[in-house]
């Protein structure tokens, strides 16, 4: 097969889209008749997260539903060449700012707080500007939501921010399954995880203090439709691969995973936004976990459903393998205070994955 360049095709155009939106109109029904006549500002409109709130917009007004959405970009207009059939969606509105200092608008009721910054900084620039997005971005976003009388702030934050044990080696030291108050203040971060973390306890202060009711969604790993093709992420890599029919490199085979859909979790974003508790934090992530050998095992499967073929999986000699760790959430919390839990299985969130990646060929 030609090497696959996934071109930024419209995001609506994908039958596996529209077919989605079908399924988010219903399970979302619920949460969207809750907040009425809101309008939700949307930051971070672009990446992951928030291309599924946009996808799960337009379904909800496709529905009926009334409520409106403004979305903050540092360059709507990229989006907006791309993406045409957004542009005129009614309700929806994007504005041309930066979370550091842009003015909202006094409408404003809700917020999905979802801008940040790539994850892994390669020199001091780049380390500032995670901070600036992260920490002074969340900062001046809740006095802006304080200004404007909005009723709630919902931010993304990372199970990045549980970090390493401290004295801990590269591998093998992941807490297994954190539980949302087991944060240890001594846990070796990164500079995006010590940022998420910061901000995290902005979201806290602005809860204590009556500013804004705030609720913090601590992010794992996820997969499915709209998830990057391209990029640092296994899944990434992987999907890459096979849409190449390239082998899989398999380099922790040992590492141990979960993958959460972004149709799980649009729905249990809409549902924090309407229902989560003020000033609580909560994992959001799957409880179905797989070892690195296992989920290349699982994509050669979900390449020949879709009519592709992995030739090989290929695994690191033992000599440069790098020491394994396990990162999934305990879900409970969210199973317990809202009844929600992950419906789409893994084998089912990656064929969809590869259907619309094949879609945008």
């Amino acid at each position: 097969m030609a090497a696959a360049n996934v071109t930024p095709k419209e995001i609506l155009s994908s039958s596996v889209i529209q077919e989605s939106m079908k399924e988010i109109a219903r399970t979302c029904a619920a949460e969207w008749s809750h907040l009425g006549n809101a309008h939700v500002l949307l930051t971070g409109g672009t990446g992951f997260f928030g291309s599924w709130i946009l996808v799960s917009f337009a379904a909800l007004r496709q529905a009926g539903f009334p409520i409106e959405m403004t979305v903050l970009s540092r360059d709507p207009d990229t989006f907006l060449r791309k993406n045409p059939m957004f542009q005129n969606l009614a309700g929806l509105t994007f504005r041309k700012g930066d979370v550091a200092d842009a003015t909202i608008p006094f409408s404003i009721t809700h917020i999905f707080h979802f801008a940040t910054s790539g994850s892994n900084p390669e020199n001091l620039d780049a380390e500032n500007e995670i901070r600036r997005t992260l920490v002074d971005g969340t900062r001046h976003l809740l006095a802006e939501a304080k200004r404007v009388g909005a009723a709630k702030f919902l931010f993304a934050s990372s199970g990045a921010i549980y970090g390493r044990a401290p004295g801990s080696g590269d591998g093998n030291d992941f807490s297994d399954r954190p539980l949302e108050n087991s944060v240890n203040p001594k846990a070796r971060l990164t500079t995006y995880g010590l940022a998420k973390r910061e901000a995290e306890e902005l979201c806290r202060q602005a809860s204590i203090n009556r500013d804004i009711e705030t609720v913090i969604a601590r992010g794992f790993t996820f997969c499915g439709p709209l998830f990057p093709v391209h990029g640092p992420y296994v899944i990434s890599s992987f999907m890459e691969a096979m849409l190449n029919g390239l082998p899989l490199q398999v380099k922790t085979p040992h590492a141990i995973r979960s993958f959460l859909d972004g149709r799980d979790l649009v729905t249990v974003l809409w549902k924090l936004l309407a229902h989560g508790q003020n000033g609580s934090a909560y994992n959001v992530g799957s409880d179905e976990s797989v070892t690195m050998s296992e989920l290349a095992d699982i994509m050669r499967s979900v390449a020949l459903k879709v009519s592709l073929r992995v030739p090989e999986v290929r695994t690191a000699p033992a000599s440069v393998m790098r020491n394994s760790d396990i990162y999934r959430p305990s879900i409970e919390k969210l199973a317990t205070e809202l009844g929600w839990r992950p419906t789409i299985t893994l084998r089912e969130s990656l064929r969809a994955q590869a259907t619309w990646a094949l879609e945008r060929l």
